[in-house]
């Protein structure tokens, strides 16, 4: 009767973790009572490029990690999740918004979790990267965008935006023209079960797609730095938006119930009681 039918070694049954993504903000969400720690993902919305035609990739959204937060059963939490260039936070911790990308020539990438590229030189002379890390934070939640193109319109290529693993670059691009604006790599996180990279940097390529290197990173199309929900920052030459962020909780063993075999009706019925039987 306690084993699900099945005569042989004991069928021990699995409570899996319950794995709640917050893809907008939820002013009272609420953990198990169960729960005395939980894990936590908090992105913050990726750095637009700001519009004047010539505008650098936006900066990743800060990209912060906890694999142990302690919390009280049954409490309410806030649970923030920031829009294109807009900060994320949940359980008393913060991520801050991408950079955004400057427009117009000349002008310097903008501070975020991860900085903004840079701005098309000008003839005066060229913008640099924005800082990453806005928050000052250990580990650090994101990492400085580039500056354009070297040297007074020479290929015309605005910076790229900084990334949660990486800093934005330039470099030279395999499918035409001078240079390509390479975003800052992003982070790959299990937390929902399956392998996701947030927070990656935002590029320009100059030809019809992304340049290989620039794929390498994480960008299998042009569209995907505003994808959202991603934290990624915008594709350069804006006006673009970057990606929204995301939140996503993690509680040990308050899923549901998994167990092979056939089970009584009041085996059925003891684990519905208890939240188990899904």
């Amino acid at each position: 009767m306690a084993n699900g039918g099945i005569i042989g070694p004991t069928n021990d049954p699995v409570i899996n973790d319950l794995i709640t993504t917050a893809t907008s903000s939820q002013p009272g969400f609420a953990v198990q009572p169960g729960s005395s720690s939980v894990s936590v993902l908090v992105v913050a919305g990726g750095g637009n490029s700001n519009p004047g035609g010539q505008a650098g990739g936006g900066g990743a959204g800060g990209y912060r990690y906890f694999p142990s937060v302690p919390v009280t059963g049954g409490n309410p939490y806030p649970l923030v999740v920031g829009g294109a260039s807009t900060n994320s936070s949940a359980f008393g911790y913060t991520s801050t918004a991408g950079g955004n990308g400057n427009a117009p020539r000349g002008q310097n990438g903008l501070p975020g979790g991860s900085g903004g590229g840079a701005a098309d030189h000008h003839p005066s002379g060229g913008g640099s990267g924005g800082s990453g890390n806005a928050g000052g934070f250990t580990p650090p939640e994101g990492n400085p965008g580039s500056g354009a193109s070297p040297g007074a319109n020479s290929g015309e290529t605005p910076g790229a935006g900084g990334g949660a693993s990486g800093a934005g670059s330039i470099g030279p691009n395999p499918q035409g023209g001078t240079y390509t604006a390479i975003g800052g790599e992003g982070t790959d996180n299990s937390i929902t079960g399956s392998s996701v990279r947030y927070a990656t940097g935002g590029f320009y390529p100059k030809g019809p797609g992304p340049s290989p290197s620039a794929q390498a990173q994480g960008y299998p199309s042009a569209a995907e730095p505003s994808t959202a929900n991603s934290g990624n920052g915008a594709e350069g030459e804006g006006p673009v938006a970057g990606g929204s962020g995301v939140v996503i909780v993690a509680e040990a063993g308050q899923g549901a119930f998994v167990a092979s075999g056939v089970w009584s009706l009041t085996e059925q019925l003891k684990a519905i009681k208890e939240g188990k039987w899904k």
